[in-house]
């Protein structure tokens, strides 16, 4: 074996340089993704503060929210429009077209809420509404005082809604304000239900009915319910308790009368039904 020192072959460099070489390259390539990191983070930062800043640009504050909604109604619930309106001068990129979408669905008769922004400075929100059962008026002097919706057997208030709101296809409860806070704390009584059920039934058959006037019994009165028919053009105060069969045949009653020409056309004509007499009033 020859001696390489003999030869002047530093063996103990070489050892070296072969040793620590490959750490050098593994260092020298880790440089670059460190760097990549950097440019990333930088990126990131410059970008969220440039979406951030966009909200404080006045062109892009909401001018306008055009609202629209899906369901038995024939207009948009004041409620929502209050609600929207809330929402006028604030920025398109601020967080608050979002809370206005988790506030309106959190009402309780709002199924769902889709959102889009147009152009600059509008917003768009379409409502998907529960279908209702029932709209029930509660008057006091003749006026609407509240209205509730009726919805899967819930009771859903209309905040500020002083105007009937469904398209026909619900049925219409109207009800004094001194039985509302009974509804609320009770729900309907047996002869609410009744009625609401034999109207259910009639309106199955095709008869239109416009509305119930519904009033409970109380001390030293007698409870009662008024059916007003549309094409009969008439209305029916059936007094408790309600009879299904009773009313079907004062129905069959008023119908002769009708198509014999004894009562007048182009005038609502109200009847009483108790028991199994039919009175009409003039």
């Amino acid at each position: 074996m020859n001696n390489g020192y003999a030869y002047d072959f530093d063996y103990d460099n070489y050892r070296y340089t072969s040793t620590n070489h490959p750490t050098r390259r593994a260092e020298t390539k880790g440089v670059p993704l460190q760097r990549w990191v950097i440019i990333l983070l930088v990126a990131l930062l410059l970008l969220g503060l440039g979406w951030y800043s966009l909200r404080y640009i006045p062109l892009f504050d909401i001018n306008q929210v055009v609202l629209s909604a899906e369901g038995n109604i024939a207009q948009l619930p004041n409620q929502v429009r209050e609600i929207g309106e809330k929402c006028i001068g604030k920025s398109l990129f601020s967080s608050a077209p979002r809370q206005l979408r988790r506030t309106l669905e959190s009402l309780a008769y709002v199924k769902e809420v889709s959102l889009k922004k147009r152009s600059f400075n509008t917003l768009e929100l379409n409502l998907i509404l529960y279908p209702s059962e029932i709209e029930i008026e509660v008057r006091e002097g003749g006026n609407i005082k509240r209205i509730y919706l009726l919805i899967e057997g819930k009771l859903c208030t209309l905040e500020g809604q002083v105007s009937p709101i469904t398209n026909g296809d619900s049925l219409v409860v109207t009800i004094e304000s001194s039985y509302e806070a009974d509804l609320l704390a009770n729900g309907f009584s047996n002869e609410l239900n009744k009625a609401v059920e034999i109207a259910t039934k009639l309106r199955m058959e095709g008869m239109q009915i416009g509305q119930l006037d519904y009033s409970p019994t109380v001390e030293g009165g007698q409870g009662a319910t008024t059916f007003h028919f549309k094409q009969l053009n008439c209305a029916l105060t059936v007094f408790e308790p309600i009879s299904e069969s009773r009313l079907r045949e004062a129905l069959q009653l008023i119908k002769l009368e009708r198509d014999n020409g004894i009562i007048a056309l182009g005038k609502e004509v109200s009847y009483d039904l108790d028991g199994r007499s039919l009175i009409r009033r003039q």
